[in-house]
């Protein structure tokens, strides 16, 4: 709900020609999509978790401890903390 009524604060942003204001305001409505329903399924923290253990081997440690903390929470709010998935995520990197 609140965030169709920041799409529809955008789009009324838009017809006012306010373009920054309206780019700022998508950039979090995705930003908050990804973050409370991208992550609750399974298949999206999985190639999350790719991205990060690639990531990781890379040398890119702080961008990866990132993706790995938003495996972690996604299957923390979605399956519980003491589900086989969020406690795999948290011995797999020590959090």
């Amino acid at each position: 709900m609140i965030i169709s009524s920041m799409v529809d604060l955008a789009r009324a942003l838009g017809v006012q020609g306010r373009m920054e204001e309206v780019e700022t305001l998508l950039r979090a409505c995705v930003g908050w999509h990804e973050e409370w329903r991208g992550m609750q399924f399974q298949e999206r923290r999985d190639v999350v978790w790719l991205l990060a253990r690639v990531l990781e081997k890379r040398g890119n440690l702080c961008e990866a401890v990132g993706l790995y903390g938003r495996c972690y929470g996604g299957a923390f709010r979605v399956v519980g903390e003491h589900h086989v998935d969020t406690r795999e995520y948290l011995r797999s990197r020590g959090f």
